[in-house]
């Protein structure tokens, strides 16, 4: 899907996808330090409880 010209600067993608890295980069990090790619749910409120456990353990 292009953006639309009228709406987005030049440097807008490049700032956008910037942002994009930065959250993946925070997920990797997460997933290394606080393991969090051994949860084996697809139960948000179990997620989010394990997710809350696992960081309150961790520091």
């Amino acid at each position: 899907m292009n953006l639309p010209r009228d709406e987005f600067l030049p440097s807008d993608p490049a700032t956008i996808y910037r942002c994009r890295w930065e959250v993946e980069l925070l997920f990797r990090e997460l997933k290394t330090q606080y393991e969090l790619d051994e949860f084996d749910t697809t139960k948000n409120h179990v997620a989010k409880v394990m997710f809350s456990r696992r960081c309150c353990h961790c520091w």
